[in-house]
């Protein structure tokens, strides 16, 4: 029992890692593998972070051997306040229901499957949010939940015709005239103040 928690706990973390590590645009370099790794090819270090899954390291296909290597790796190279968030991150994904964890791996491989101006994009903006004062982004959050089903359909549609014309540009739709960031003006769409 203890010894599946601490898989179900490592294997949490690296699909955390890895989800932090592709959203942040780390990409890890690992060298080309034709098959299947012994665990004694890895290093002390991923043997150590690895450990839990050491009995049954021989049998897992080479594609999951090196993806739980580069989260060995990345969790490694993590300082405290990293490791500390992502634990905060994993505790979180242990209390998704199975519908939203399936949601959160779409809406992750749609964002892994956007060209890379467009995810660059996207950190900009989410970068700005984060940046506004939490009343700012409280008041945006409830300004979006106030909008009408209809108006948040037009508002994405926008979005979308935005993206789709600007092909790379490095401006993130801040024509709307607000103060910067572009999200202010697409979140509230055209239903005006409330």
């Amino acid at each position: 029992m203890k010894q599946q928690k601490n898989n179900l706990w490592f294997m949490a973390i690296f699909l955390t890692l890895s989800a932090i590590m592709l959203v942040v645009g780390v990409t890890p370099v690992l060298a080309e593998t034709t098959g299947a790794m012994a665990w004694e090819q890895l290093a002390p270090e991923e043997q150590k972070v690895l450990k839990p899954f050491a009995d049954r390291w021989e049998g897992f296909s080479p594609e999951r051997q090196q993806r739980l290597q580069i989260g060995a790796r990345n969790w490694q190279q993590m300082g405290p306040e990293e490791r500390k968030l992502a634990r905060t991150r994993l505790k979180n994904w242990r209390q998704m229901s199975p519908e939203k964890r399936q949601q959160a791996r779409q809406r992750f491989k749609r964002f892994r499957e956007l060209p890379r101006e467009e995810r660059q994009k996207l950190r900009k903006t989410k970068n700005w949010f984060k940046e506004l004062s939490p009343e700012k982004r409280q008041q945006l959050r409830e300004r979006w939940k106030q909008t009408s089903p209809d108006e948040k359909a037009k508002v994405r549609e926008r979005f979308q015709e935005r993206r789709d014309s600007s092909n790379g540009s490095s401006s993130y739709g801040n024509s709307s005239g607000n103060d910067g960031g572009g999200t202010s003006g697409r979140r509230g769409g055209s239903s005006g103040r409330r």
